[in-house]
């Protein structure tokens, strides 16, 4: 089923779109000429035959030549690059890095974030800039709408959260492009260092890499003087994504470029609006084709609150980040939801997943609190009990003392730490802060030293 679409119009396109990248793949690409071999794309001509075409899966990416992924039409490569393979073998992409593509995502942002609307005129891109084209892409596109863009990046030792504050200081920047991460890192180094950042000038935050709860969402904007924050969910193969609306919820994009599928699991079929699955991206671009993205949500019935009429989602996360209990399962972002609603406790979190599919929350307190950690520790663990039905350990440490000194998390966030198979006196090497990516190598199954 092509699914849910905005108007005849759209869904008019969107086939022709789907027809013309299906017949093209096995003309084009050499990986789809490989993967669909045995497949006859003269067979689909029309919507309901969509189901018929070959699900694309991470490990057949990741598995081929990465030249292979290149379709012919894309003769201007100008970048290679790999995700960080936080859950399994980075997957290679080939970004659009033309002034082409520049100008129309500068285009996109300005509709979509009122950038101009508003007279946006200078931006932080608080994003990682080594191994990955991110930061570049929107480096590139500002200024094309006139946003003069303050690079910072996001891993280096030149550039520390330190410095980006007192540049921040001086440049008062309306908006900011970032990690979640760092958007709440800055706004404590902004509490440490003794400065009010609701003088800062920021009005819109921009976040991309992951998703977050609904709670986390609330304290990215009240960290920032109720700045407007939007949110974007994608992934690397696709190089397309749905965007965050006021309620939480993540849209299809109004435009016919990207299909949006929710399947069971097991990969048989589609399955209703309001039940979980796994998400399935097609971008109508020379991209992947029936993606699945191995992270679980569901499409919300009807149109949003919010007023947008494009068909909206709510995203879990990855599958293999849930836990097991009952006869149902847990994601991290649940148990974030509940550590952002409450005041006192901090931005910094872990969640260790330990033998016998038990949880240890380590969390820490928010900057300036009166709240002991005790309390925090038994509100945390009544919460969860309360919520889920789960037993769970709490730790809760001082301000400072969970969060890395460099701003870079050895985990992202909404992710267990797993320590079932990992042996007890290599605990700590797993759960360490205050190190520097690289320190350790993994060989044979041993963490050295380096």
């Amino acid at each position: 089923m092509v699914g849910q679409l905005l108007n005849d119009k759209i869904r008019d396109e969107k086939w022709r779109l789907i027809s013309e990248i299906v017949t093209k793949a096995k003309e084009e690409s050499p990986f789809y000429l490989d993967q669909w071999r045995h497949f006859d794309t003269d067979n689909i001509r029309l919507p309901e035959q969509w189901d018929q075409v070959p699900f694309t899966t991470r490990e057949q990416i990741t598995s081929c030549n990465p030249f292979h992924l290149l379709w012919k039409s894309r003769k201007n490569v100008q970048a290679y690059y790999e995700s960080s393979g936080t859950t399994g073998n980075p997957v290679p992409g080939f970004p659009d890095l033309s002034f082409e593509k520049a100008v129309l995502f500068g285009k996109y942002l300005d509709e979509w974030m009122g950038l101009t609307k508003d007279r946006v005129k200078t931006a932080v891109v608080a994003l990682v800039y080594e191994l990955n084209p991110t930061g570049i892409r929107f480096q590139m596109a500002l200024p094309t709408i006139g946003i003069t863009v303050i690079p910072f990046g996001a891993r280096s030792t030149v550039c520390t959260m330190e410095r980006q504050v007192r540049l921040m200081r001086r440049m008062d920047p309306d908006a900011m492009f970032s990690r979640p991460f760092e958007i709440l890192r800055l706004a404590d180094c902004f509490y440490v260092l003794g400065t009010d950042n609701r003088t800062c000038g920021l009005s819109k935050l921009f976040y991309t890499g992951e998703i977050v709860s609904y709670h986390k969402l609330q304290r990215m904007s009240e960290c920032w003087n109720d700045a407007e924050v939007y949110g974007h969910y994608g992934l690397t193969e696709i190089d397309s994504g749905l965007q965050l609306c006021s309620q939480g919820r993540y849209h299809e994009p109004a435009t016919p470029y990207l299909h949006v599928e929710i399947i069971d699991e097991n990969g048989s079929g589609a399955v209703e609006d309001g039940q979980c699955g796994e998400i399935v991206l097609t971008s109508l671009r020379p991209e992947a084709i029936r993606y699945r993205t191995e992270d679980i949500g569901f499409r919300h019935p009807g149109k949003c609150p919010c007023g947008n009429a494009t068909a909206s989602y709510t995203i879990m996360g990855r599958k293999v980040d849930s836990v097991e209990h009952g006869e149902g399962r847990i994601f991290p972002i649940e148990i974030e939801d509940v550590l952002f609603s409450h005041p006192d406790i901090g931005n910094e979190y872990q969640i260790h997943l330990l033998p016998g599919n038990r949880l240890k929350i380590v969390a820490e307190q928010r900057w300036g609190t009166k709240q002991s950690q005790s309390m925090l520790e038994q509100w945390l663990v009544r919460q969860i009990q309360d919520r889920f039905g789960l037993t769970v350990q709490a730790e809760v440490r001082e301000f400072g003392k969970l969060s890395d000194r460099l701003g870079i998390p050895k985990v992202k966030s909404g992710r267990f730490i797993d320590l079932r198979c990992v042996p007890r006196q290599d605990w700590d090497a797993y759960t360490e802060t205050n190190c520097v990516d690289g320190r350790f190598l993994k060989v044979q199954g041993k963490l050295i030293t380096i």
